[in-house]
């Protein structure tokens, strides 16, 4: 039967053009090109069978075109492979004469999950793993004319511990988790090398001495020379000699800096030589640049981009497609997305617990976009991380940091998300920044913060995020690794058609993610939540922020396109025109600043309503009288902030401010504690919930919105605070400034 995609869902519009003749038929590793290579991307065969069989099957079912997953629509079949099962795949493969004296290997960029490759019926390898690229040297088990390749492969997906990211079994879904994926699901391709040939490099580039440090690996390379030569386009700009396994420093001349604004790449060949003979030679490409962390006039930490301070937007990445899931469905498809992010604006992306396709990574080096890269995490739900699977899960994870070492794009290790499957954390990242000191390191993204590592990464999807302060981050850098996640439904363009487009926007208790009805009222607050974080950068240590996400993917209808790629819910030249305002620094002129005498009182003021303990919860109003403008305070406390107590008890805060006119774009800095409500002249106006477990005290700014400015009345207005009980020692201060 021929090979045709399945058609149950929405797919981009790259899947059109997707055949068994041009399957991702790029070379897939462009920073290590040989002359002699072949893709074995196609039409294989396919057999599902029990997990018991372990000896190839006598027929197969049908055809899949790899590289994509069984699992995946553009495979052409479209079935969840199950922890009970193996699938089994085969294909002939011809050696071309040429490669008769050379070694020949077989490149997996990516099985998911136990995957044993036979050649001739002989084993050739066997590699544990999802995520990380690897290799078996088939050539002793080849013969002249056709050979026969079998593939086995077995995933247990979430019933081990193993890395997975957000793959689980349909009828287990729970959270934010999707479509699985199993066996091989990306590019599967062939090699011809001589006998003394490389087979690692590693490309450091030191900036500050004007050099890149390169070390070589490889066979048989006893008595060889490494020549390493740099290109500024077709120009020689240097060349230096070597061994192999020894740091070769080729010095790079008034090197061009590589930066999301200008990402230069210079050309690199490498090549062994023997006697006076080349025989092997690499074509790559390297990047000059150097990470760092430097802290500005105010004391707050900077992420450093070859030594300037650079803020970071960009979105969470989950890496899905509708028709090859974990696998863009061609290289025109990759570059959709980093070209998207580019015109709106970003100089980032995070990889959020998966990898993509060595080409990927090119690209980002090529247009120039920072890469926070995630470890793949193991199951969130209902697994124990044992010695063994702990085990495991680093040797994927060193794997992962070896292969894309030479990306100048990446800049940091996310070793986990969220606590799912968080163990070892103070090993592990003392572990990453041993091994890759050219790049910063978050222990952990959102959630259970060790204080280790070189980054405080807060998670915040209320409507007005809270930053770590930056005396509670342990001298690290403060990001918001996670934040927005606005929900639009766009009919017709979602994963299960029965979505409509329904409601959910709340200002003043901001716990969940809006849902709006249309764009324009995504684009109407998501416009005005952008300018709240304009006020955050300069107010706050906020180095960076990363928008939940760039696609739907699935059940989730947040992205800034939809899942098919098809519609961006804001047009791409205005979202870029608003993230744009990111970098323009804002000034403040103070109406309530940080030495205003407040009253304030930390006694029984006012009986509290029962307050929920989940932070996913809406806080009651608790106000009163307290509030109220014709409230006596005379017998308060009045002083300077900030106020704070060590008792389990709320701070009121209460004070009056003269206004000849109206603030232009009023909003209040908050730095507290806890849970805590704000009151214009007796009204609510912002219940802040705080994410205790990121910080021990957060700062937040809550911009009022134009409706809400009609509050402050020229005259007398009376301000007050409360500051809600937690189990920890209480701070708060809050001001009321004005955005220019």
């Amino acid at each position: 039967m021929a090979w045709n995609p399945v058609t149950k869902h929405i797919s981009t519009p790259f899947a059109e053009n997707v055949s068994p003749d041009n399957a991702l038929p790029e070379h897939p590793r462009p920073q290590m090109v040989r002359q002699h290579w072949q893709n074995l991307n196609g039409l294989w065969d396919y057999a599902l069978e029990p997990i018991g069989n372990t000896s190839a099957p006598d027929t197969y079912q049908g055809q899949i075109l790899v590289p994509f997953a069984i699992d995946a629509p553009l495979s052409g079949i479209m079935e969840i492979l199950r922890p009970n099962q193996r699938l089994w795949y085969r294909r002939n493969i011809t050696v071309p004469d040429a490669w008769a004296d050379k070694r020949v290997l077989l490149h997996f960029q990516a099985s998911d999950w136990e995957t044993s490759a036979y050649i001739n019926g002989e084993k050739a390898g066997q590699h544990h793993g999802g995520y990380d690229p690897f290799t078996f040297d088939i050539t002793d088990h080849l013969t002249d004319g056709a050979n026969e390749l079998i593939v086995s492969c077995w995933d247990a997906t979430e019933q081990q511990a193993q890395a997975l990211g957000k793959q689980i079994m349909p009828e287990n879904r729970q959270g934010f988790r999707y479509q699985p994926t199993g066996g091989i699901w990306q590019t599967v391709w062939l090699e011809a090398l001589p006998e003394q040939s490389i087979r690692t490099l590693r490309l450091t580039p030191d900036i500050d001495a004007a050099k890149i440090d390169i070390t070589v690996s490889g066979e048989n390379l006893n008595g060889c020379q490494i020549q390493t030569i740099a290109y500024d386009g077709n120009q020689q700009v240097s060349e230096a000699t070597g061994r192999a396994d020894r740091t070769i420093s080729l010095s790079i001349p008034n090197p061009k800096p590589w930066h999301p604004d200008h990402p230069f790449l210079y050309d690199l060949k490498v090549k062994v030589q023997h006697n006076g003979e080349t025989i092997d030679t690499i074509d790559s490409y390297f990047g000059m640049r150097k990470i760092a962390i430097g802290e500005d006039e105010n004391g707050i930490k900077r992420f450093l981009l070859n030594d300037k301070p650079i803020f970071q937007l960009g979105p969470l990445d989950q890496g899905y497609w509708p028709d090859g899931i974990l696998t863009p469905p061609s290289d025109e498809a990759i570059l959709f997305d980093l070209q998207y992010l580019k015109q709106i604006a970003c100089n980032m992306v995070r990889v959020h617990v998966k990898t993509h396709p060595d080409r990927w990574y090119y690209h980002c080096d090529r247009l120039g976009l920072l890469v926070w890269q995630d470890m793949v995490c193991m199951p969130k739900f209902g697994q124990s991380v044992t010695p063994e699977a702990a085990q495991q899960w680093q040797t994927e994870f060193d794997n992962i940091m070896d292969w894309l070492h030479n990306h100048p794009s990446v800049v940091q290790w996310i070793i986990f998300n969220e606590g799912w499957g968080q163990h070892d954390t103070e090993r592990l990242t003392d572990h990453v920044a041993q091994r890759d000191p050219s790049r910063l390191v978050t222990s952990a993204s959102g959630w259970a913060d060790m204080g280790t590592g070189d980054i405080c990464d807060i998670h915040d999807y209320t409507f007005y995020p809270a930053t770590a302060r930056q005396q509670s981050a342990n001298d690290r850098i403060v990001l918001l690794g996670e934040a927005g996640g606005f929900n639009l439904c766009i009919p017709g363009h979602t994963w299960y058609d029965h979505e409509e487009p329904s409601e959910h926007i709340d200002h003043i208790n901001d716990i969940t993610r809006p849902t709006y009805p249309t764009p324009q009222a995504m684009e109407d607050d998501y416009r005005f939540w952008v300018e709240n974080l304009r006020a955050m950068v300069g107010l706050t240590p906020l180095n960076g922020i990363v928008y939940t996400q760039i696609t739907d993917v699935e059940h989730e209808l947040n992205g800034w396109l939809t899942y098919d790629r098809k519609i961006s819910k804001i047009d791409p030249d205005e979202l870029g025109k608003i993230h744009a305002t990111l970098w323009d620094s804002p000034q403040f002129e103070t109406t309530i600043g940080p030495h205003t005498e407040w009253r304030y009182s930390t006694g029984d003021v006012s009986p509290l309503p029962a307050i929920h303990t989940s932070p996913r919860a809406n806080l009651p109003n608790c106000g009163g009288d307290w509030c109220q403008t014709h409230f006596d305070d005379s017998s308060w406390n009045a002083g300077k902030g900030p106020y704070g107590t060590t008792e389990d008890a709320p701070i009121y805060l209460r004070t009056a401010i003269d206004l000849n006119q109206r603030p232009d774009k009023p909003l209040f800095y908050v730095v507290s504690s806890a849970d805590c409500q704000i009151f214009i002249n007796g009204q609510l106006i912002r219940s802040l919930r705080v994410r205790q477990h990121s910080a021990p005290v957060s700062e937040t700014c809550a911009l009022l919105h134009p409706d809400e400015c009609d509050l402050l009345i020229p005259g007398e207005n009376t301000i007050c605070a409360i500051l809600l009980p937690s189990q920890r020692p209480s701070y708060l201060s809050v001001q009321l400034l004005d955005m220019k």
